[in-house]
């Protein structure tokens, strides 16, 4: 019975750490705002135009190129259908972005803020307006002044609010809350992709391998050491049972 009893325990370990080491059992960190009446707000299909109708003092270019940059970061993952893109001058904007001067009404702490209009019952996003406030020091590029906030940092984490998303509570996602002067964050983390990957889903089999290798590369290796050792435990303990039922109970057809 000493040999049975371990198979089945090898058996119990290796299905405990499938459960725990598989996709299934990571949590998500990223959320997703909700209407009025609690619908999920979400973009409609299709490019989303972008203006910034007012020059940020403190870059060059008064923050284009940098409102460029985390355009293209929310589309960059291959698994997502998510398009910002830069609207006309002859075009109306679904998001625009407006520096402010002066009567800045959200208090010091608040550097930016983002104001979402959706639809109370099915939460489609309709106007976007993101508000850079005049009160705090703006920097890009690779040094920043003393005390500026990192322009495209904010710009990439109020695109993420323009998109449905509220903070996250991974710390390390770009869709934390809160920055300090002088941090940067250009990037979009890894609970950052897999949801505008989860909400803006690409199409296709490329779209589908890529959502698959997002969402289980962290989890692959211990996936694949759990269902080997199951498998493998449960092997052995078929195999004791069948050698145990041969002892214990007789043949029929030998059988007196």
């Amino acid at each position: 019975m000493i040999a049975p009893r371990a198979a089945r325990l090898s058996s119990w370990i290796a299905i405990l750490l499938v459960c725990v080491l598989s996709p299934a059992g990571a949590a998500r960190a990223f959320e997703q705002e909700r209407s009025e009446y609690g619908a999920r707000e979400r973009l409609s299909e299709g490019p989303v135009r972008v203006r910034l109708a007012a020059p940020v003092p403190g870059s060059p270019d008064g923050g284009k190129e940098a409102l460029r940059r985390a355009m293209t970061a929310w589309g960059a993952p291959a698994c997502t259908s998510l398009r910002f893109v830069e609207a006309s001058d002859f075009e109306p904007a679904d998001v625009e972005v407006r520096f402010v001067k002066e009567g800045w009404p959200y208090g010091r702490a608040i550097a930016a803020h983002t104001d979402v209009q959706s639809d109370a019952q099915t939460g489609a996003i309709g106007r976007v307006v993101i508000e850079i406030s005049g009160a705090w020091t703006w920097g890009e590029g690779e040094a920043l002044p003393a005390g500026a906030l990192d322009l495209e940092s904010v710009l990439l984490h109020e695109l993420g609010h323009a998109a449905g998303f509220s903070h996250s509570r991974d710390p390390d996602a770009m869709m934390r809350a809160g920055i300090k002067p002088g941090v940067v964050r250009r990037a979009l983390a890894e609970d950052d992709v897999e949801g505008v990957c989860a909400i803006y889903p690409a199409s296709g089999p490329a779209a589908l391998r890529a959502r698959s290798v997002v969402k289980r590369a962290p989890f692959a290796a211990g996936a694949v050491l759990g269902v080997g050792g199951a498998v493998l435990a449960g092997l052995v303990v078929a195999r004791r049972r069948r050698k145990t039922s041969a002892v214990r109970r007789p043949d029929p057809e030998s059988s007196p």
